[in-house]
């Protein structure tokens, strides 16, 4: 199955227009992110205490393991589009917490390590796995066959450059000052 990029950009806003009851994994991701700005702009560089790094790397692990966590719930929303429950949708999400975390954390730490390998690496695994999360709660897989799903998906199935183009739009949309990071949060929980 390839990506139309048209659908992609269009489908989801006019889900929304109908039931703005899938906002609600975005509008609590937006309100992580905007808490964790405000506590770290009133703290400095240090945070509860701790030195600022420590904080950012634990932060940074419990932010994203949170963030796979909505998204995937976000992932349920659309998938159940016309008969979602946000209580039962978010149940069939919490009975896949482990391997959402797992996956959390094995993306976090690669697209890390890879960073760390001249950027580019970093960048190349990003693409790989962003569909991760996607793939626990919509084809009800363990956290190593949606990594491996995510890769076949980009890659076997020819959606690399539609891959590529979506993340470059939400990556160019976070650098516009002030509103930039939430409204990149927002098209990311989207598409």
């Amino acid at each position: 199955m390839k990506i139309d990029l048209g659908d992609v950009l269009v489908t989801p806003f006019k889900i929304l227009s109908e039931k703005w009851t899938i906002l609600v994994p975005i509008f609590i991701a937006l309100a992580i992110q905007l808490i964790l700005d405000v506590s770290m702009r009133l703290t400095g560089r240090r945070l509860w205490g701790i030195s600022f790094s420590t904080a950012t790397f634990f932060v940074s692990i419990i932010l994203e393991i949170i963030t796979y966590f909505l998204l995937a719930w976000q992932t349920t929303l659309f998938k159940e589009y016309g008969e979602e429950d946000l209580s039962e949708s978010f149940s069939k999400v919490s009975e896949k917490f482990i391997d959402v975390a797992i996956v959390a954390i094995v993306v976090g730490f690669l697209v890390g390590l890879g960073t760390l390998a001249y950027i580019i690496p970093g960048l190349i695994l990003a693409i790989m796995l962003v569909y991760s999360p996607s793939a626990v709660v919509v084809k009800n897989m363990g956290a190593s066959e949606a990594i491996k799903e995510s890769f076949d998906f980009v890659f076997k199935r020819g959606n690399l450059v539609q891959t590529i183009v979506l993340l470059i739009f939400v990556y160019v949309v976070a650098f516009i000052p002030v509103v930039g990071p939430y409204i990149s949060t927002f098209l990311m929980m989207l598409w």
